[in-house]
């Protein structure tokens, strides 16, 4: 998971002026009536209905099916009794970002769930709407499988009935707004016939304020003192909707405790994909495991020099420092995510940040652990050929998704203009930069494990087991849908590779496998589309690979079939702090 960030509005304001004159003024359908300030959650969609007639699908006992129970256990020696109540404050902390990630996506998601709860009938459906946080199934094109509502693709971050081009005509008019309504901190509101940025410190003040006092109260328990700092200037930037100088604090945290809070990343803007929800990570760090892959976090320049990057991209890429802490963690609990638990992620996405001080990895292994023992060698045992399964093993599993980490700090994140401004590659790759920057830092992942391979960094058994590993993991990601970045991005990459011969089809078995001779090459052939995409901001050329690409072929179709119900497509864990910190 990961990753960060001019949009091409200014390409449309230059056409008009080139026109002739002042950009036309955008026709914005007519407000509704404006909130007291600050202007917040409007415009909401009515779920209001008593518990009797809220509908429920009728297939949501296979759908629950789809979700493997997992207790997130840990050994209770790993977190000292002093550190007791710092722990049981963080997990309130967690449980209130949920409660304000779902306030961004719709406020009456609460009211909804509560009405679910009371009724015993509907206990199935209560489960499954904790799972994707919400009314909507992420597994399923994001269709309501409680009531009938569709999904705000803008959730709560825009007017309900504003739509993309409307939003990105007003930005091109109004070029003095622009770094404010693209400022992934804001959420767009009407002000009578206008449009305006709200910073999210006044759109969320109530529930911005309680966590910001909550943090203040983490920080006093906190031994480790660079967890203390870091706990302290989120709670101000919670306040000053200015959260720089508290991600570069987070950079530098060291000890026992991996803590990650704030607004991160962007795929619930379905809109735009530029506004960043809240979510949050309370992990134990595992020092050993950690130190074992210093020596990776190291070879940062010699990777991003390994990549295929076209010289006219890298002499327009603004470098980031590659610093790159990798931290390997036991998860405690998170929240702020609809559906897919995540295994790793790499943050944070403030390019300057970036810039600056570069980006940590944070991997998940019992998250990771728990995939691949219910989820991963399943799927490999139904649809890749014996002699694949064979060079599958959860080592090389975990290299791959630690590398795909890696690669979401390499790369075209800030690029110079020959004007003198800069672009970020987010901004200009709008909603799709999610599907493109996951799809490359699959790719590049794979580039930048074989060059570990070769310099000797992972073990030379990685030579293959590194691309199968790819290979399964892809029918693990397909299964989330392709409007999901990970699902798009990675049967995208898939029928590429597939095209070049580098995954072949065994019609009569009905197996995928590698051809290893040509999968380096595609691979590499592959990383060079996926950093030129980015190296140019192409908003149209990241559209045309992905509507060739990101389709689901009959073969593959054929594949998910045969995996039938009975493995599941994700885990759903049980968080088991919740229950510890009661008695603590």
């Amino acid at each position: 998971m990961s990753r960060s960030r001019l949009i091409a509005l200014c390409a449309f304001g230059a056409l008009l002026a080139a026109c002739g004159g002042p950009a036309a003024e955008p026709k914005i359908p007519p407000p509704p009536a404006m909130p007291p300030e600050p202007p917040a959650m409007t415009d909401l969609v009515d779920f209001n209905q008593p518990p009797s007639t809220l509908s429920v699908v009728p297939d949501i006992d296979q759908r629950l099916a789809r979700f493997a129970p997992l207790d997130m256990t840990f050994d209770d020696a790993m977190i000292p009794a002093e550190d007791h109540p710092l722990i049981k404050k963080l997990v309130e902390i967690n449980q209130l970002v949920q409660d304000l990630y779902v306030q961004q996506i719709d406020p009456n998601i609460p009211a909804m769930r509560a009405q679910l709860a009371a009724d015993p009938t509907k206990a199935t459906a209560l489960r499954y709407f904790d799972i994707m946080s919400g009314p909507w199934d992420a597994l399923d094109h994001d269709e309501p499988f409680v009531g009938t509502e569709k999904r705000p693709p803008g959730g709560t971050f825009y007017p309900p009935d504003l739509t993309k081009a409307q939003f990105e005509q007003w930005v091109a008019a109004h070029p003095a707004q622009k770094d404010a309504f693209l400022d992934f901190f804001t959420v767009i509101r009407r002000d009578g016939p206008n449009l305006i940025a709200v910073p999210y410190s006044q759109a969320y003040k109530d529930r911005l304020t309680v966590l910001a006092a909550k943090l203040k109260e983490a920080a006093a328990l906190a031994r480790e003192p660079s967890l203390k700092k870091f706990l302290d200037m989120r709670a101000d930037a919670f306040l000053s909707n200015n959260y720089r100088d508290s991600d570069k604090a987070w950079m530098d945290v060291k000890g026992p405790f991996e803590v990650t809070i704030g607004p991160y990343e962007t795929y619930a803007d379905q809109l735009e994909g530029l506004k960043a929800s809240f979510e949050s990570f309370i992990s134990v760090r595992d020092q050993d495991e950690s130190r074992k892959l210093e020596s990776v976090g190291k070879k940062m320049d010699a990777l991003e020099n390994n990549l295929p990057i076209p010289q006219d991209v890298r002499k327009k890429m603004m470098g980031r420092n590659q610093g790159s802490p990798i931290d390997v963690v036991h998860l405690l609990c998170n929240s702020g995510q609809a559906g897919v638990q995540t295994v790793a992620y790499n943050l944070p996405n403030d390019e300057q940040v970036r810039k600056e001080k570069g980006s940590k990895k944070v991997m998940m292994k019992n998250v990771l652990r728990g995939k691949f023992d219910r989820i991963v060698q399943p799927i490999a045992e139904r649809v890749l050929t014996d002699d694949m399964r064979k060079e599958l093993n959860f080592d090389a599993m975990f290299s791959y998704i630690l590398m795909h980490e890696v690669a979401h700090g390499l790369g075209p994140g800030i690029l110079k203009n020959a004007d003198g401004t800069t672009t970020e590659v987010q901004k200009a790759l709008k909603e799709l930069y999610g599907g493109i920057e996951e799809a490359k830092a699959d790719i590049a992942g794979l580039v930048s494990a074989q060059y570990l391979i070769d310099t000797k960094v992972l073990p030379k058994a990685y030579e293959k087991q590194i691309y199968v590993a790819y290979l399964a993991t892809v029918f693990r990601q397909v299964r989330f849908g392709v409007n999901e970045a990970h699902g798009r991005a990675a049967v995208a990459s898939f029928n590429y590779i597939a095209k070049k011969g580098g995954i072949v089809y065994d019609k009569n078995a009905g197996r995928y496998a590698i051809d290893f001779a040509k999968i380096k090459g595609a691979v590499r052939d592959l990383a060079k589309q996926y950093l030129t995409i980015e190296g140019h901001g192409d908003y149209d050329g990241a559209k045309k690979f992905l509507d060739e690409y990101a389709v689901v072929t009959p073969e593959m179709q054929k594949a998910l079939g045969s995996l039938g119900s009975g493995i599941p497509v994700d885990i759903a864990p049980n968080f088991v702090i919740y229950d510890k910190v009661k008695s603590w």
